[in-house]
């Protein structure tokens, strides 16, 4: 069975949303922002997990970095850009986190993708990419719909 996860991320916390194909609810918590704690709540569908969409927030550079080097699918998903959906956004967390992997299961959103040990659009490779935006250069960052120095779309 396919699964779609969608992490919606904040300076202390995050909450993980599990959904089906038919969007529903397989698994949902709110986690510490300690990466043993999500690849634990992880670890059970991870067979199943087609990806994981995180909100391309100022501090996802941890989170994404761990999973990627764990081998999981990362999609930064920058939710202002997607025009179709504007205005459908929750405002709580256990709502953000669904619609993240709904986005993610229908393929609509603006992302900026990631798979480790290859070079993006900007040529950085995976694991370079915290260096990169922390060393102030700039990106072509096509995910957030602008260039910018943040997250990267390697």
């Amino acid at each position: 069975m396919a699964l779609y996860c969608g992490i919606d991320l904040h300076s202390s916390n995050n909450y993980v949303a599990i959904l089906d194909e038919e969007l529903r609810r397989v698994a949902e918590q709110r986690l510490p922002n300690d990466l043993g704690a999500v690849l634990r709540m992880l670890g059970p569908y991870r067979k199943d997990l087609q990806g994981i969409a995180v909100e391309s927030t100022f501090n996802w550079y941890w989170l994404v970095d761990g999973l990627m080097e764990d081998g999981y699918r990362l999609h930064l998903t920058n939710t202002s850009a997607v025009k179709q959906y504007e205005g459908l956004k929750y405002s709580d967390d256990r709502h953000d986190a669904r619609w993240l992997a709904r986005l993610l299961m229908l393929g609509s959103y603006r992302r900026g993708t990631s798979t480790r040990g290859r070079r993006g659009r900007c040529g950085i490779s995976s694991g370079g990419v915290r260096s990169w935006c922390r060393s102030g250069h700039r990106c072509c960052c096509r995910c957030a719909g602008r260039s910018s120095a943040g997250p990267a779309c390697g």
